[in-house]
C-alpha cells in the first residue's frame, strides 16, 4: 500500500486542518466532539469523512441502507445542525466517498492537505460497531499525517495540557519530535519526555540519552514547554501506560509502522498494545522510512 507524499506538519505552518472519520457509530460521533473541543482550541477546521464500503449496517442516524447517498448527506446535514454552533474558531462540512475505508481516508487527508486525523478506537473494551472498530488500525498505518485515536470512553471533560512522548533507541524519535512539536506548540500542551532505557547495555542507553537530547531540543527550540522523567523498563508498554495514568496525561506520543501485507495490519507490538489500553487519546506518527 503506498503512503501518500505529504511531509509530517511541515515547518512554518500552522493546524489549520482536521479531518474525523464518521461512520455514525457511538465511537465515531465521541472522535468528532473531541475533534470539535481540540478545534476550537488551535482554531482549525473540521471536515467530516464518511466511506460507504457496501457493508449494510444500522446506524444512530438512520435505520437502513435503501438510497444511502441522499440518506447518508441527511445524516451529516442532522449532525452540522448538532454541532455547527459548536464550533466557534472554525467551519464544519463533510465529504461522501466510495472504497476501501482507510484509503479513502488517507486520500480525502491528503486532498484537503489535512494536519491531523482523528478516529474513535474501540480499544479492548469491545468491538465497536461499523467500520470505526474494523479499520481504525488501517487508518493510523495508512495515513501520511498523524492520526489520534479515541477511545468512546475517555472522558471528554478532562483538559488537554499534557503529551507523554516517549523516546527509546529507535530513529523515528526525531520524526516524532517534530509532529508532536507542530501539535504542542499548537494546543498549548506540556511535553513529559519519557527516557525508556529497556537494557544496561551502554551503547543503547546512549542512543536513548542522544535522542532524547535531540528532542529537547526541538521543543526547547520552537517554546515548547517540557519535563524529562527517566524509567528503567523491561516492558515499554506497561510502563508508559502507569507514567501516563500517575501523571494525569491528556495524550500519548508514540510512532507506528505501515502494513506489510495486505491481510493484516502490522502496528508493532507496542503500539498496538499502547492503542488499545491507553486511557486517553493516542497521538499516531507514521514512520517514514
Amino acid at each position: 500500500m503506498r503512503i501518500l507524499a505529504k511531509n509530517i506538519l511541515p515547518e512554518g505552518r500552522e493546524m489549520k486542518k482536521l479531518l474525523v472519520a464518521v461512520d455514525f457509530s457511538q465511537g465515531s460521533i465521541h472522535a468528532l466532539k473531541y475533534a470539535i473541543i481540540l478545534a476550537n482550541r488551535i482554531k482549525a477546521d473540521v471536515t467530516m469523512l464518511w466511506v460507504d464500503d457496501q457493508i449494510g449496517e444500522l446506524n444512530l442516524y438512520k435505520g437502513s441502507r435503501v438510497n444511502y447517498r441522499k440518506e447518508d448527506r441527511e445524516s451529516f446535514e442532522e449532525l452540522l445542525t448538532d454541532h455547527k454552533g459548536q464550533l466557534t474558531e472554525g467551519k464544519l462540512d463533510y465529504k461522501l466517498r466510495r472504497g476501501k475505508v482507510y484509503k479513502e481516508v488517507a486520500f480525502v487527508a491528503d486532498q484537503i492537505n489535512a494536519d491531523l486525523v482523528i478516529v474513535g478506537s474501540h480499544g479492548v473494551s469491545g468491538y465497536e460497531q461499523y467500520w470505526i472498530g474494523s479499520n481504525a488500525y488501517r487508518i493510523v498505518t495508512h495515513s501520511a499525517c498523524p492520526v489520534i485515536t479515541i477511545r468512546s470512553d475517555y472522558s471528554l471533560e478532562k483538559n488537554m495540557d499534557t503529551i507523554v512522548f516517549p523516546v527509546d533507541n529507535t530513529t523515528s524519535t526525531a520524526q516524532k519530535a517534530l509532529a508532536v512539536k507542530k501539535f504542542a506548540k499548537a494546543a498549548s500542551m506540556k511535553v513529559l519526555i519519557l527516557q525508556l532505557y529497556k537494557t544496561n547495555l551502554k551503547s543503547i542507553r546512549r542512543k536513548v540519552d542522544e535522542y532524547t537530547h535531540k528532542a529537547e531540543a526541538c521543543f526547547k527550540d520552537s517554546g515548547v514547554d517540557y519535563e524529562i522523567h527517566c524509567l528503567e523498563t523491561y516492558n515499554p508498554s506497561s510502563s508508559i501506560l502507569s507514567f501516563a495514568r500517575k501523571k494525569g496525561a491528556d495524550i500519548i506520543a508514540i510512532m507506528t509502522e505501515q502494513e506489510t501485507t495486505a491481510a493484516s495490519v502490522m502496528m508493532g507490538t507496542l503500539a498496538q498494545q499502547l492503542v488499545n489500553h491507553a486511557d486517553c487519546p493516542v497521538f499516531n506518527v507514521q514512520s517514514k522510512s
